[in-house]
């Protein structure tokens, strides 16, 4: 039980970059919005790390992912605010040091206690 209630889940979330110099990433051209949260890549979920594991990126999997997938196109299902989800194609581009393969910067919000099975490393 202890382990349950101080085991937040960590949620990918996706922010569209605005930079001057790409007004047109993938991101932006297959009508991605702000704030819109990452659900699967090409029917892929991920299962995020508990922020027990201290030092893990969360969205290292979702990074891999994409990285696969360069210079392809793959399907997204993405979720509103509302949780409303829609699926929409994107067509990668061969990430550089600046600019990464879906235009997008991933970050994780922190949903508050995870549940008992999550906790415990159940499935």
């Amino acid at each position: 039980m202890v382990a349950w209630a101080f085991n937040p889940v960590s949620v990918p979330s996706m922010t569209i970059l605005r930079d001057a110099k790409d007004p047109n990433t993938p991101a932006i051209q297959a009508g991605l919005r702000d704030g819109e949260t990452l659900i699967s890549i090409d029917g892929q979920p991920f299962v995020t790390p508990s922020m027990l594991h201290f030092g893990d990126d969360p969205n290292a999997m979702w990074r891999q992912q994409l990285a696969s997938h360069q210079g392809q196109t793959v399907q997204l299902v993405v979720a509103d605010a509302s949780g409303a989800r829609r699926s929409v194609a994107v067509s990668l581009r061969v990430p550089t040091a600046d600019k990464p393969a879906l235009g997008v910067a991933l970050g994780s919000t922190s949903t508050g206690v995870g549940d008992p099975g999550t906790a415990a490393g159940l499935p």
